[in-house]
């Protein structure tokens, strides 16, 4: 999944890190090559919003683990019933009052 996500955001966003490293080396003279820069720049900011939306999808298509807690959290239906929820319920760290913890996620 990770080299999926990562693939894609190169695909995406390195179009822009070139047109930036380009534009910051030269200096566009002519209207034309302005006017291309601009376009090219619109078209690139249209690939860095699809590579937002590719990561929702690839997590949802290739994490179980993913799915099923954006499920659980958006309480999924069933059959028109809702199904019971496979996660804890959300505790509120007694140190940190401000922090709602939803997952355990400790290092080992």
């Amino acid at each position: 999944m990770l080299i999926a996500v990562v693939i894609v955001f190169l695909i995406c966003n390195l179009p822009t890190a070139v047109v930036l490293i380009y534009t910051s080396v030269h200096i566009p003279t002519s209207r034309r090559e302005s006017a291309l820069l601009r376009g090219f720049g619109n078209i690139f900011n249209l690939l860095a919003a699809i590579n937002a939306a590719c990561n929702f999808m690839l997590y949802t298509a290739l994490s179980d683990k993913y799915r099923k807690y954006f499920c659980a959290f958006f309480v999924c239906f069933r059959s028109g019933e809702p199904r019971q929820r496979n996660i804890a319920p959300m505790t509120v760290d007694r140190n940190y009052s401000y922090e709602i913890h939803t997952m355990n996620s400790s290092l080992r």
